[in-house]
């Protein structure tokens, strides 16, 4: 189900949109918002949510296009604006990713090898975020580590309580 982010961020791209396949600057404040409900930018201020933002690119794959292909290693966080995408796993079916939904969160944190491969299922435009610009933004803004660090120590400690249930 597409989230009023991603509706906002598909209106404001197509009034812009051409067909090129070319990645091209993102609109920061639709694009700031679709940021903003990922859970792991969630504790981040909207400063550096529009810093990110900036550095986001839109990119379009064609269906059957691989976005990202399982044990490469992994640079980029993508979310989706139109279109959708399956993630497979050794060539099974895993999940459907659709409008304001992501995956590759865990390469901006480590850029190790990808969990599986999401392929375009039909036309598909989504935002990508480089780990690079996330590290940049890290260096020159320490409190964005502590809301990733506190995101992620939530997730933690709810997955530690689920197995000692």
């Amino acid at each position: 189900m597409p989230t009023s982010g991603s509706l906002a961020l598909v209106r404001v791209i197509s009034q812009s949109a051409s067909e090129s396949s070319r990645p091209r600057p993102a609109p920061p404040g639709p694009t700031a918002d679709l940021l903003a409900q990922v859970p792991l930018f969630t504790g981040m201020s909207r400063r550096a949510l529009n810093h990110l933002a900036r550095e986001a690119k839109v990119v379009t794959f064609a269906p059957s296009d691989y976005i990202i292909i399982q044990d490469k290693p992994g640079k980029a966080f993508f979310a989706i604006i139109s279109g959708r995408a399956t993630l497979k796993s050794k060539g099974k079916k895993i999940k459907e990713f659709g409008p304001g939904e992501y995956f590759g969160e865990l390469a901006l944190l480590d850029g190790g090898p990808r969990t599986g491969s999401v392929i375009a299922s039909e036309k598909t435009m989504a935002l990508r975020l480089e780990r690079a610009s996330l590290l940049k933004l890290i260096r020159s803004d320490p409190r964005v580590a502590t809301a990733m660090l506190a995101e992620l120590a939530g997730r933690l400690r709810q997955a530690t309580e689920s197995f000692s249930h």
